[in-house]
C-alpha cells in the first residue's frame, strides 16, 4: 500500500501522503489536519480511495484483499506521520565496492601553480584579436562582447598565453 489518505469525519479527503517518497510539507499538513479535525486515515493503493473502483472478485463482488484499504484511527495516523518526519535510520547506507576504494588516491594539495582550472575555449585568432582591441584601449567587457565570450574568459586566456610565452 502506497498512499495514506486523511479523511475528515464528514468523509472529505483533506490530504494525501505518499508513503514511499513522503514530502515533508505533506506530512506536516497531514499531522495538522489529523490533530485539528480528529481525522482517520486510509492506507491504500490509490490516491483517492473514496472515488476509486477497487479490484473485485468476479464471483462474489467483494474487494480483493490485495486492494482492501487499511483504516487507521487518529492516534495511529499521527504516529505514522511522525515516524515519517523522523525518517532516515531505515534508509540503507550506500555500498561501495572494495575495488573502487582501491582506486582512490590522495590528490596533490592545491598550490598557486596546482589549481583545477577549466581550459578556456579561445582560439589563437580570438587571442590575437583581443590583443589588438586591448592595445587600442578597449575594455575587457567590450572585448568580451565583440568576441562573444565572457570578459573574464578572454582575460584569463590572454594572461595564460602571455605566461606560456614568457616561460617558453
Amino acid at each position: 500500500m502506497r498512499y495514506l489518505s486523511i479523511i475528515s469525519p464528514q468523509l472529505k479527503q483533506l490530504a494525501v501522503v505518499d508513503l514511499k517518497k513522503p514530502e515533508k510539507l505533506d506530512v506536516i499538513d497531514g499531522i495538522y489536519y489529523v490533530d485539528k479535525f480528529n481525522c482517520i486515515g486510509l492506507i491504500s493503493n490509490y490516491k483517492r480511495p473514496l472515488n476509486e473502483p477497487f479490484k473485485r472478485n468476479l464471483t462474489t463482488g467483494e474487494i480483493k484483499l490485495s486492494d482492501l484499504p487499511k483504516r487507521l484511527n487518529t492516534k495511529q495516523v499521527i504516529e505514522l506521520l511522525e515516524s515519517l518526519l523522523r525518517r532516515g535510520p531505515d534508509k540503507q547506507a550506500r555500498r561501495i565496492s572494495p575495488k573502487s576504494l582501491a582506486n582512490l588516491k590522495p590528490s596533490r594539495p592545491f598550490t598557486k601553480d596546482n589549481q583545477p582550472v577549466r581550459v578556456p575555449t579561445c582560439s589563437p585568432m580570438m587571442l590575437a584579436r583581443a590583443r589588438q582591441l586591448r592595445s587600442d584601449g578597449c575594455s575587457w567587457r567590450g572585448i568580451g562582447d565583440i568576441l562573444g565570450v565572457k570578459a573574464a574568459t578572454i582575460r584569463m586566456a590572454m594572461l595564460r598565453s602571455d605566461k606560456e610565452l614568457k616561460s617558453g
